[in-house]
C-alpha cells in the first residue's frame, strides 16, 4: 500500500512541477492538481493544521511578493501606462500555483509519514528521473515522439526539426534550456545522496538514474552543463569529507565499468542505424559544441552564447530606473520586449533596477534563510547543495528569465525551500 501512494505522489509531483500542457486539458497539469487539491488546503486551514505558515520565513517570502505585486501594478498602470501584466500574472503564479503547490505535496507526504528532507530530495529525484525516461522513450521510439507530441498543446514538430529529431522531447511546459537546468539539478541531488547508498541494488538503481538523466541533459540544451560541472564539484567535496561517500563512489566506479561496457556491445549491436546516425553527426555536436570550438579555435562558447551577447545593450537612465513597463513586445505579443531573451535585460526593462532589486532580494532571502538552517543544523552537504543551487540559478538568469519565468525552476526551488524549513531530517521509511 506504501508503495503504491509513494508511485502516486511522485506522479502528482511531475504533474505539479513540469505542468504538462496536454491537449485534452484547457490548463497545464500543476494547475489542475493545484486545483483538485484545494479541498484538502481548505481543511487544514480551518483545522489550523497547516505547519508551514508558522514558519516567519514564509511569511516574509509573502510579504515581499506582495511589495514586488503592488510595485508591478505601479509601473504597469501608473508610471508607464503600458497595462502589460505578464509580469504581475508571472507573480500570481508564484502565490497560487507555485507556493501552494509545494504546501499540497508537502501535506501529502506528511499523510504517507514520509515527512522528512531527505525523501523530498529522493521524491524529486525520481520525478526527474521518470522525465528522463520519457524523453529517452522519445529519443528511441519514433512511434512514442509522434504520439506524445499529438498530446500535447504546443507545436514541438519545428524545434524537433529544427535540431534532426532530437530536441523538444520530454513532457513539460518548457523543453529547452531551463527544462536542461532542472534535469541536470537531478544530477546535483543524486550527488548529495551517495553518502545515502546502502546497498549494491541502491548503487545500480543510483547508475541508472545518473546516465538517463546526463541523457536527458545534454539533449535538452547546453546550459545543463553548469549543472553537470557542479554535481561533480558537490561530489568531489563529498568525497574529500566523507569516508563512506569515498567507499561509495568506488563501488558505483566499480559497477559502472562493468555496466558501461554492456551498455555499449547493445547499443552497437542493436540500436537502428536511425540512432546512431542521430548520435554521431547531431546529438554529440550539439551537446558538445563548446568543447568542441574550444579545442578547434580555442573559444569555450557556442552559436547561441555568441547571439546572447547580442541581447545585452545600452538603455537610457530613465529606463534603467523605473524600466519601460513592457515585458513582451506591444506590437507582436508572441516576441519579448525589444527582442531579448536576456533575463536581467528584461527585469530591467519592465521595472527598472530598482524593482529587479526587490525581485531578486526575494531568491536571495530564500536561498540565504536555507542555508542558514542547513547549517545551524550541521548538515554540511545539503548547505553546500543550496549554495550551488543559488549560483546556478543566478547564472542562467544571464541566459534567460529563469527565476520568473520557469515554473519548473521555481517549484523545485520552493519544494526544498518549505522542506527545508519545515521538516525533520532522519528519515522514518525508506523510499
Amino acid at each position: 500500500m506504501f508503495k503504491l501512494k509513494y508511485f502516486v505522489l511522485i506522479l502528482l509531483t511531475f504533474m505539479y512541477v513540469y505542468n504538462i500542457p496536454f491537449s485534452f486539458l484547457p490548463f497545464g497539469t500543476a494547475k489542475l492538481v493545484t486545483v483538485l487539491s484545494l479541498p484538502i488546503f481548505c481543511f487544514y486551514i480551518l483545522k489550523n493544521r497547516l505547519p508551514f505558515f508558522k514558519h516567519r520565513e514564509i511569511l516574509v517570502v509573502l510579504l515581499v511578493i506582495l511589495f514586488l505585486l503592488i510595485y508591478s501594478l505601479i509601473i504597469a498602470v501608473v508610471i508607464n501606462n503600458t497595462y502589460d501584466f505578464n509580469v504581475i500574472y508571472a507573480i500570481l503564479l508564484f502565490i497560487f500555483e507555485h507556493l501552494f503547490g509545494s504546501f499540497i505535496i508537502l501535506l501529502i507526504m506528511k499523510n504517507i509519514r514520509i515527512f522528512n528532507f531527505d525523501s523530498i530530495v529522493k521524491l524529486l529525484i525520481h520525478v526527474i528521473f521518470l522525465q528522463a525516461i520519457l524523453v529517452i522513450l522519445m529519443l528511441i521510439f519514433p512511434e512514442f515522439k509522434d504520439f506524445s507530441f499529438s498530446i500535447l498543446q504546443d507545436d514541438r514538430t519545428s524545434l524537433s526539426e529544427r535540431y534532426a529529431g532530437f530536441r523538444g522531447l520530454g513532457y513539460a511546459t518548457s523543453v529547452t534550456y531551463d527544462f536542461s537546468v532542472i534535469q541536470s539539478v537531478g544530477l546535483l541531488l543524486l550527488c548529495a545522496q551517495i553518502t545515502k547508498i546502502k546497498s549494491k541494488k541502491q548503487i545500480l538503481v543510483s547508475i541508472v538514474m545518473f546516465f538517463s538523466i546526463l541523457v536527458s541533459v545534454l539533449v535538452s540544451g547546453r546550459t545543463g552543463w553548469i549543472g553537470i560541472i557542479m554535481a561533480i564539484f558537490l561530489l568531489a567535496i563529498q568525497l574529500c569529507s566523507s569516508k563512506k561517500a569515498l567507499q561509495n563512489f568506488l563501488k558505483l566506479i566499480l559497477i559502472s565499468a562493468i555496466i558501461i561496457p554492456i551498455f555499449s556491445f547493445g547499443y552497437m549491436s542493436f540500436a537502428p542505424s536511425s540512432l546512431k546516425n542521430s548520435v554521431s553527426n547531431d546529438i554529440i555536436p550539439f551537446a558538445f559544441e563548446m568543447f568542441i570550438n574550444l579545442k578547434e579555435n580555442g573559444n569555450l562558447e557556442t552559436d547561441s552564447s555568441d547571439v546572447l551577447k547580442t541581447m545585452y545593450f545600452n538603455i537610457d537612465l530613465q529606463t534603467f530606473l523605473f524600466g519601460d513597463g513592457y515585458y513582451v513586445d506591444p506590437s507582436d505579443s508572441s516576441k519579448y520586449y525589444r527582442e531579448t531573451d536576456a533575463g536581467i535585460m528584461r527585469e530591467i526593462l519592465y521595472y527598472g533596477i530598482l524593482g529587479s532589486l526587490i525581485f531578486y532580494f526575494l531568491y536571495i532571502y530564500i536561498f540565504v534563510t536555507l542555508m542558514v538552517k542547513f547549517k545551524r543544523r550541521k548538515l554540511n552537504t545539503y548547505f553546500v547543495l543550496a549554495f550551488l543551487m543559488f549560483v546556478y540559478y543566478f547564472l542562467v538568469q544571464i541566459k534567460g528569465d529563469f527565476l520568473l519565468g520557469s515554473n519548473m525552476g521555481i517549484k523545485v526551488l520552493l519544494l526544498i525551500y518549505v522542506g527545508g524549513l519545515s521538516l525533520k531530517y532522519k528519515n522514518r521509511q525508506e523510499v
